[in-house]
């Protein structure tokens, strides 16, 4: 049993020495996650918020292990709307291959692919030999983690964000990031279970559709916008995260993975 143990405690000194970054400072990089939203590293720093970049394989073990924790504090934080952005960073893996990761493993934070979305150029860019590898970069651009490692629990990942003066805030009601010129906004109530869509140009639109789809591709609600707002009841779907995608004629006009729910 103690020969147990003691290899168990070199394998994670291992993996600790080996997946930390080389870096001290935060390099830039903009890419778009696998919903399609864009990302800019100096863009949120620079608005004071802090940036935990979570570095994954889909085949890592200890990447699927972790993937909720990292989900636990993106929530408990805000979702990415207050004082902490959290991005899954995937490395050598297809946008398909993300999608069925998150929805396996329960990663709600959005994730940057390997193979179709740079997220194997940005591993590259912070030098990252093994996975997970978990970073958290202040707004002065210092990287004040180079590697969170073991993430044993949710709490000690929360705790650990909290003594650098972050505070918990619930994620809902939350509002998307604005696209296609400020022309929509989606607000998911979690209290009332329900979405809402508001189309600020609808009379400038022709045929709009409202499409809902789990990470792993499958449709969960679609609809025609006929109205200016427009609410979808999403109390019945036992997912804890989707992609919303609103096109017009045919032309996307904004798409972006939303949280539909509060883990348990």
């Amino acid at each position: 049993m103690k020969r147990i143990y003691f290899l168990m405690a070199i394998v994670c000194w291992l993996s600790t020495s080996f997946a930390q970054t080389t870096l001290t400072e935060a390099i830039d990089f903009h890419a778009n996650d696998i919903g399609g939203a864009p990302w800019s590293l100096f863009q949120a720093l620079d608005q004071g918020q802090y940036v935990c970049l979570f570095f994954y394989g889909v085949d890592c073990q200890f990447c699927q292990d972790v993937a909720p924790y990292i989900s636990d504090a993106y929530q408990y934080f805000g979702c990415n709307q207050a004082q902490l952005i959290v991005l899954g960073i995937n490395h050598k893996d297809t946008k398909e291959e993300v999608s069925k990761f998150e929805e396996d493993y329960d990663l709600c934070c959005p994730s940057i692919s390997g193979l179709e979305d740079n997220g194997s150029s940005i591993c590259e860019l912070y030098d990252i030999q093994a996975h997970p590898t978990t970073v958290l970069i202040a707004p002065d651009r210092r990287i004040v983690e180079t590697d969170i490692w073991p993430i044993p629990s949710p709490s000690f990942l929360i705790d650990l964000l909290e003594s650098y003066g972050m505070v918990h805030q619930p994620c809902g009601p939350a509002v998307s990031k604005k696209y296609a010129n400020n022309d929509f906004q989606v607000v998911v109530d979690m209290e009332s279970k329900q979405l809402v869509v508001i189309s600020k140009h609808f009379e400038r639109m022709n045929n709009p559709q409202f499409t809902l789809i789990d990470l792993s591709g499958a449709q969960l609600y679609k609809t025609a916008l006929i109205s200016k707002k427009q609410v979808v009841d999403i109390a019945a779907m036992r997912n804890s995260c989707g992609i919303i995608t609103i096109t017009n004629e045919g032309h996307i006009m904004t798409s972006q993975k939303i949280l539909l729910k509060n883990r348990e």
